[in-house]
């Protein structure tokens, strides 16, 4: 008895894990800051809800203002975060109108979605790691006849590859879902962006209408580089959390009388009565294809919790070309060794009319 509750309670503890947080709060708000130089960094401590880093290249005499998101968490905010350096000012929370306004504006269903959760990471090992386990196998067979010197050799070896697995790992991979809600008449209605990844989350110069964290609860590190001229750009971290960044889709849907969007690898729909049915590839420009024999559906995650009797369409973009540019990617300059860099995956979810 004792065992089975022990198993129900690791199997619930699982599918908690692998649940994603609906969206209807964000965990980041604009804040003003104001800098003295000379100042090339700083750290802002909300609390609980985490901790900022501001980089910045002021020299003495100079000044600078700042409208930068930074990390909240409802109900436990450090209102007034205490800032490690007194030449670096936070003046207040700024309210976002036109930001909070484009949010409010989305119907309620796409607000409080759930984020999608992100592939999994690659395994792939590097080409350093694997050239390291090479040599290091040569060189103990060299050695076996004096096994200490073989055991130190290995112990080695194995240290070496797992720093570098750890310093120059392959970027965590990113999902954007764009989620469309059709009219009664069939137009185009609002739309949501989701961009998630696990981990890390590079926000650029522009801040999200929400984002998503998941556990909810999680501390963020938020970096944000205002070195140089033009704008700051920002990065979002959070050990073991998912996070997805909501913004307004701009991109048309596609149309199963004509594909506007561009090439599908795989699509299926679903009519009012919950049937699925998979399509296949559609290129672009041609109408929805025939249906396929098989009951092959889409994944699991991209259909949680969507509206009963009424008809969808979910679609797969065609694979992005190996090492295409991806929010959460390492920063330019900083080796891969030999992991390339995976594009995005694109997936669309229009639902109704």
């Amino acid at each position: 008895m004792n065992l089975a509750l022990l198993v129900c309670a690791a199997l619930a503890a699982e599918a908690h894990a692998t649940e994603t947080h609906a969206t209807d709060a964000s965990r980041l708000r604009i804040a003003e800051l104001a800098a003295t130089g000379p100042l090339a960094s700083a750290t802002l401590d909300f609390g609980g809800a985490g901790r900022a880093t501001l980089l910045l290249d002021l020299a003495a005499g100079e000044s600078r203002t700042l409208n930068v998101p930074l990390p909240t968490r409802e109900g436990f905010d450090a209102l007034v975060p205490s800032v490690s350096d007194p030449r670096l000012r936070f003046v207040g929370w700024r309210p976002d109108a036109e930001r909070e306004r484009a949010f409010a504006a989305l119907p309620l269903a796409l607000r409080t979605r759930s984020a999608p959760p992100p592939p999994a990471r690659s395994l792939a090992p590097s080409l350093a790691a694997l050239t390291l386990v090479v040599a290091g196998v040569l060189f103990v067979s060299r050695v076996r006849a004096n096994r200490a010197r073989a055991l130190l050799v290995g112990a080695l070896t194995a240290v070496a590859v797992l720093s570098l697995e750890l310093a120059f790992d392959a970027p965590p991979r990113t999902r954007i879902v764009l989620d469309f809600e059709l009219g009664a008449d069939g137009s185009v209605g609002d739309g949501v962006r989701w961009v998630s990844a696990r981990d890390r989350l590079d926000l650029g110069v522009e801040p999200p209408l929400a984002l998503a964290v998941e556990p909810a609860q999680t501390a963020l590190d938020v970096r944000i580089d205002a070195r140089g001229a033009g704008p700051a750009r920002t990065t979002v971290l959070g050990t073991g959390a998912l996070l997805g960044r909501a913004d307004a889709a701009r991109e048309a849907p596609p149309d199963r009388a004509g594909n506007r969007w561009g090439d599908l690898a795989a699509v299926w729909t679903r009519d009012e009565a919950g049937t699925w049915t998979e399509h296949g590839t559609w290129p672009f420009a041609s109408p929805l294809p025939a249906a396929l024999a098989g009951d092959r559906r889409p994944p699991g995650w991209i259909n949680p919790a969507l509206p009963q009797g009424r008809k969808l369409l979910i679609g797969l973009a065609s694979e992005p070309e190996p090492g295409a540019a991806s929010p959460g990617a390492r920063p330019p300059g900083v080796p891969s060794l030999g992991v390339p860099s995976p594009g995005p995956e694109v997936w669309i979810r229009v639902t109704g009319p």
